[in-house]
């Protein structure tokens, strides 16, 4: 098994944020957990930088959510697998449009509202971008993708999530106790998972896709 050891520095988050001190810590334990389990999958042992010793709460909630985060997503990407690894295929991801890159794919995967179908889709999107990474030995890079997605979660998401249960209404829209009003097929049909376009930076519109998820 690949060891990342401390090949993946801080270099990046320092020249692209202020680091994972405004991230929140229960954020920043799911998503760099989630990329470990979906790195591992593939053969790379990755360490977060983001981790710290701060407090997470309840762990076995915390267990709870991660247990069924992993479910749904392996359920989602099962689906859509082609389509992401097309998609990741077609971005030009540096250092210095990673970012931004992420942000646009998440303000428009977002823009017609947040639901855990959404949330779960956003996770998949980063996991498999890390992976893409990963792949093509760009080692570097995966720090920033926790990074900017634990940013985006705290900033844009979090308010919501928390107004909605917090990370057990996860465990909730698993188990089909949602509030949300959610078809009978959580996710959205293959046919509508198209690349919308393609921007400067190269960030892929997706979020379209997911308005009926």
């Amino acid at each position: 098994m690949e060891d990342s050891g401390q090949r993946n520095s801080r270099t990046e988050l320092s020249q692209n944020g202020d680091g994972s001190s405004s991230i929140d810590p229960a954020v920043a334990v799911f998503v760099s957990e989630f990329l470990q389990y979906k790195l591992g999958l593939c053969g790379y042992q990755w360490t977060s930088p983001l981790i710290t010793s701060r407090a997470v709460g309840n762990r076995s909630i915390a267990a709870q959510v991660g247990i069924a985060l992993r479910s749904l997503a392996d359920d989602f990407a099962s689906q859509f697998k082609e389509q992401f690894d097309e998609m990741c295929d077609k971005l030009n991801i540096t250092a210095g449009n990673l970012k931004p890159t992420i942000e646009g794919v998440a303000d428009e995967l977002f823009s017609e509202g947040i639901k855990w179908a959404r949330i779960v889709a956003f996770f998949v999107f980063g996991s498999e971008l890390a992976v893409h990474c990963r792949n093509k030995n760009c080692f570097d890079l995966i720090n920033l993708i926790a990074y900017s997605q634990s940013t985006y979660i705290t900033e844009k998401l979090l308010p919501w999530i928390n107004d909605h249960g917090g990370w057990e209404g996860l465990i909730q829209f698993k188990e089909g106790e949602s509030t949300e009003k959610e078809p009978s097929n959580r996710w959205p049909s293959a046919k509508n998972l198209l690349c919308l376009g393609i921007g400067a930076l190269g960030a892929i519109t997706i979020g379209a896709v997911f308005t009926k998820s």
